[in-house]
């Protein structure tokens, strides 16, 4: 483009100094055409990109983290004349979306179309808006080039990986001190777990007769698949502090860990309570609620503006039995651990996964170091470890 430049400054240059020393009109028609030549066409880039028509089409709007799809663009140039050379740039958004290529260059003639397809990738789970960011125009004359923004984007929801991991360290002597939402029918009958007082809500079949004639009351019986209470899960989902591509990897780090133990849980029938910053938890009692809790944690963003401490702490006042408590967060404060050792000393199973920020303090390392120290099981785990790798 510099050396066009040069060029047609030389070539006006030329015909200034053609009129100075012969002023007649063969001289006046050669500055003139010089002249006009560079309005000329940018009214044909301007016609070229302003008649241009853009449809968008994606292979399907729900992906799953790493997985490559297609993405289709159909360009029609409307107008009679051929296009100037045109460059089709595609929205990034963020570190999440791979797309190969970045950009397309071609040149439509007159009443004709062309397919862009490309492939597509993302790295990390969430909700992002990909397609077309922009059309450039050269013009004719290769001087300069206009741009023409596209606002159409298309909706992209990408899920997070699904991990099965094989163990987690749940509390499985909790259900004698608590209710479990099981149904019957999905009882072990052959294996009883433990024995506990009888409530009125009990069946009579549930009653041990041998061990409550001899406690000289009612013993209720407790079977395999309703030895584990709910699990409560508590996912802290105030904004990460970092670099926007280590924000990026940390929020979906701890949507996939939520995911991952959420799975566990319901696979193992272990109803799920999910507590994620809105007032009532979002609960799922056996796998086929799984898909729900899936799409939540996909599409939720990390956008509250104050930490989990007040919520957890209500939700601890409202305990009478000792549950499964597991928190996820990335930000250890001193009133979370206060609640999180007091949660652990009134009989709770409590379950810290801690995954750090950019700039870790000391003050979230100490906290960390004291919970583990006094029995809470807790895991600080990286942004790029691997999961299958602890649980």
């Amino acid at each position: 483009m510099i050396k066009n430049r040069v060029t047609y400054g030389i070539i006006l240059t030329a015909a200034l100094i053609m009129v100075y020393f012969e002023n007649g009109r063969m001289s006046y028609t050669f500055l003139y055409a010089v002249i006009l030549m560079p309005a000329v066409s940018t009214l044909m880039c301007l016609m070229s990109l302003y008649s241009l028509s853009v449809s968008q089409t994606v292979e399907k709007d729900l992906s799953i983290k790493g997985e490559e799809i297609q993405y289709h663009i159909l360009a029609f140039n409307q107008n009679i004349f051929i296009t100037p050379t045109l460059s089709f740039k595609f929205i990034k958004p963020r570190y999440a979306v791979r797309i190969d290529p970045e950009s397309a260059v071609l040149t439509l003639p007159g009443r004709s179309e062309r397919n862009i397809s490309f492939s597509m990738s993302c790295g990390y789970k969430g909700v992002y808006f990909v397609g077309l960011q922009s059309v450039q125009a050269a013009d004719f004359l290769g001087l300069f080039s206009l741009n023409r923004q596209w606002k159409d984007k298309t909706r992209l929801v990408v899920y997070p990986r699904v991990i099965e991991i094989e163990r987690f360290p749940l509390s499985m002597n909790l259900m004698s001190k608590s209710y479990s939402r099981f149904q019957v029918s999905e009882e072990d009958y052959s294996a009883i777990s433990d024995v506990r007082p009888y409530l009125p809500s009990d069946s009579m079949k549930r009653i041990h007769w041998k061990l409550s004639a001899k406690k000289n009351s009612f013993i209720t019986k407790n079977y395999e698949n309703t030895a584990l209470n709910s699990a409560v899960l508590f996912w802290d989902r105030i904004s990460v502090t970092g670099s926007e591509e280590y924000t990026v990897a940390t929020e979906d780090k701890i949507v996939e860990i939520v995911v991952a133990i959420s799975y566990y849980c319901l696979k193992k029938m272990i109803p799920v309570d999910l507590y994620y910053g809105v007032n009532e938890p979002m609960t799922a009692s056996n796998i086929s609620d799984f898909e729900k809790l899936y799409a939540c944690c996909a599409c939720s963003e990390f956008n509250l503006d104050e930490t989990m401490d007040n919520s957890f702490a209500a939700f601890l006042n409202g305990q009478t039995n000792p549950v499964n408590i597991t928190v996820i967060t990335s930000r250890l404060t001193e009133i979370l651990s206060y609640e999180l050792a007091g949660a652990y000393y009134f009989g709770h199973h409590v379950i810290l996964i801690y995954i750090p920020p950019e700039q870790e303090n000391a003050a979230a390392i100490n906290v960390f170091n004291t919970l583990k120290e006094i029995g809470v099981y807790a895991y600080r785990i990286d942004i790029n470890q691997n999961l299958l790798d602890l649980f």
